[in-house]
């Protein structure tokens, strides 16, 4: 019997059936400062914030804006009247915020938050760490597992292991690439074929030698890792994956972050998006997952490894349609009764139990739960290591959920082009077909189980 609190993806099918690497269009190799935002100390980038014109503003008035509160223009302002504005790292953050805030002119005014990673086949070498896809009790990083507790993925790859027409983004902090040639070298993300490096966002060539990519390799290779023998193996191998690099080191900003995904949102052929950064509460991110909405993208997104009640952006943007009178999930946001209807919010679960990892983010936006400890996984210097405790967690959950909705696609085409929306028929699915965990029906733990 498959034990409470996984995700069943051979059950999935029996009733069913990108990673891009983006050069920032901003260096993140920012100052830092620390101010109080909404009662919490809250780390952002010093001398500058994001500033959101209204409807209308020419760009007479917006110079004439700027230049009476001594600041100038980084990035945009792009066709939602949303940019980076830069001014002396002397000036107080919370005073320009207060300045451009009071002008009748101006949406909204917010810092530039820095973001956190949500860190916290069969014949390759370290399948049997994968405990996600086959659970035999193994034991993995110290940790010994129960059998069964798992997705049933092996079971899944008999009936689909993905497509090429699937796509995959994946915006993170890129994967290893030679610094001469571009070329992939890690040998099990070292696939061109379905591999794709996204350079048509601003691509600074400097960046391709930022070492800072550890994260973003390991968020790739549980999802889409080749199958060759070597390492280890993803959930949709034969899917493809879009590459966009948001940050340029170890240092992340919201505002980065939205101009990746509003750009991914808008190519046109990206079917899913894993996001594993979580960030204060910043409205820009929302004007993001609103592009991605209308492009009919599924977001996974990390529900977070904090250990606190409520999920931060861009999770706590997830529908919340399993709750009475909150099933009008397919309209847009809502932030009182519903979400948006493409974004899966995922958390995380163990392997010596299918209980819920004691740090995972809890909230009433938790869709599912995924494998988030002990995980070999793929690392920068071109090898693998053992994520145990304090090295996985929703970050490796997120990708996870993303490649099980690539093998769902791969298998029924047909949810594009239905009489729904192909990012809500994903959610559904991933919905219906979890296995229950904790509490009877869906909690705000385990969401609607292992998805």
């Amino acid at each position: 019997m498959k034990h409470k609190g996984m995700l069943c993806v051979s059950l999935l099918f029996s009733s069913l059936l990108i990673f891009t690497v983006f050069f920032p269009s901003v260096s993140t190799a920012k100052p830092l400062t620390t101010i109080m935002w909404k009662g919490q100390p809250t780390e952002v980038a010093d001398g500058e914030i994001i500033v959101k014109l209204k409807s209308g503003v020419n760009p007479e008035q917006r110079s004439g804006i700027l230049d009476e509160a001594n600041s100038w223009v980084i990035d945009g302002f792009d066709n939602l009247g949303i940019g980076l504005v830069g001014f002396d790292i002397n000036s107080d953050v919370i005073e320009k915020i207060s300045y451009f805030s009071a002008n009748p002119l101006i949406e909204y005014a917010e810092p530039n938050f820095r973001m956190y990673p949500a860190f916290g086949g069969e014949t390759e070498p370290f399948f049997d760490s994968l405990w996600g896809f086959n659970n035999k009790e193994q034991t993995v990083c110290r940790d010994k597992g129960s059998s069964d507790v798992d997705a049933d993925i092996l079971e899944a790859w008999s009936i689909e292991t993905g497509d090429t027409n699937v796509w995959i983004s994946i915006i993170d902090t890129g994967i290893p690439m030679d610094s001469i040639s571009g070329q992939l070298i890690h040998p099990d993300l070292k696939d061109s074929s379905r591999i794709k490096i996204d350079t048509g966002f601003r691509p600074w060539l400097e960046h391709r030698e930022d070492p800072a990519h550890q994260h973003g390799t390991g968020v790739l290779g549980v999802a889409g890792a080749k199958k060759n023998n070597i390492g280890v193996v993803g959930v949709c191998y034969d899917c493809k994956f879009l590459v966009t690099k948001f940050t340029g080191d170890d240092t992340a900003y919201t505002y980065s972050f939205y101009k990746a995904i509003k750009h991914v949102a808008g190519l046109g052929y990206v079917d899913i998006m894993s996001l594993t950064h979580t960030s204060a509460d910043a409205i820009t991110i929302e004007y993001a997952i609103d592009s991605a909405y209308k492009a009919d993208v599924l977001v996974c997104a990390a529900a977070g490894n904090i250990y606190a009640p409520g999920l931060n952006p861009p999770a706590n943007y997830a529908s919340m349609g399993h709750l009475p009178g909150h099933n009008k999930c397919t309209s847009g946001y809502d932030t009182d009764s519903c979400g948006y209807g493409n974004v899966i919010a995922v958390s995380g679960i163990t392997n010596d139990g299918g209980t819920n990892c004691a740090y995972s983010n809890d909230s009433m936006r938790v869709t599912v739960v995924a494998p988030a400890v002990g995980w070999k996984y793929c690392i920068a210097d071109s090898s693998w290591y053992c994520g145990g405790f304090n090295v996985c967690g929703t970050s490796h959950a997120t990708p996870f959920v993303a490649g099980i909705a690539g093998l769902i696609l791969a298998h029924k085409p047909g949810l594009r082009g239905g009489s729904f929306r192909t990012s809500d028929s994903l959610r559904t699915i991933i919905e219906n077909t979890a296995v229950d965990g904790g509490e009877l029906g869906w909690d705000r733990f385990y969401g609607h189980g292992m998805g």
